[in-house]
């Protein structure tokens, strides 16, 4: 989902679907604020968010914490990489880690606690991820999902432009085949292993 930015922020608001501005100005109304992260102490929350939301969806997610933190530590000291926050007072409602060069900006992780979904945190993260790019002259921001879906569905209230892509898995071997849907039952039950023993210690603590 390919949005069109504008360094004049009027523009960029009109263009967005009315379901959409409703959602952000709910959003400001119940307390949500969003700001750029100081450092990356949010990437782990924010994973946990993920993760969640991938054993909702009884799937998997394709990276682990580890490798977003090395994304982090490579892009960041460039300036190419920045984190959103979206916080109700101290609590993290959603964030999202965004990749950047000098034109077009991406999207690369994003979600949010499932308990402040009512109040709209995703709507504010994106608009305010259109705002501070829109601002530095880039030209689109890319948000992944599959279009028809229920994320994509939400996505298209920014009204982007729906880009596809060519996807396809060829395995050399039968065998191949099978060894790998072993292993993405075994990477699914271990994430949810993960989420349920991380959600134990953060009961706990």
């Amino acid at each position: 989902h390919r949005i069109a930015l504008h360094s004049e922020e009027s523009l960029m608001w009109a263009s967005v679907e009315q379901r959409c501005r409703t959602a952000v100005r709910k959003a400001s109304k119940n307390g949500l604020v969003c700001r750029i992260a100081q450092d990356a102490k949010f990437l782990e929350p924010m994973f946990s968010f993920v993760e969640a939301i991938f054993a909702r969806k009884k799937t998997t997610v394709s990276y682990d914490l580890g490798r977003l933190r090395r994304l982090w530590d490579a892009m960041h000291p460039l300036g190419k990489a920045v984190g959103l926050e979206v916080r109700l007072g101290e609590q993290l409602a959603a964030a999202g880690v965004f990749i950047f060069d000098d034109r077009q900006a991406f999207a690369w992780s994003e979600a949010s606690d499932s308990a402040f979904n009512p109040l709209g945190p995703n709507n504010l993260l994106y608009w305010e991820a259109m705002r501070y790019f829109g601002a530095r002259g880039m030209s689109h921001l890319h948000l992944p999902g599959a279009a028809g879906s229920p994320i994509g569905k939400f996505k298209a209230s920014f009204n982007p432009e729906v880009l596809s892509y060519p996807f396809w898995i060829h395995d050399r071997h039968r065998l191949l085949r099978w060894g790998r849907r072993a292993y993405q039952e075994m990477y699914s039950l271990r994430a949810k292993w993960r989420y349920l023993l991380s959600s134990r210690e953060r009961k706990g603590s």
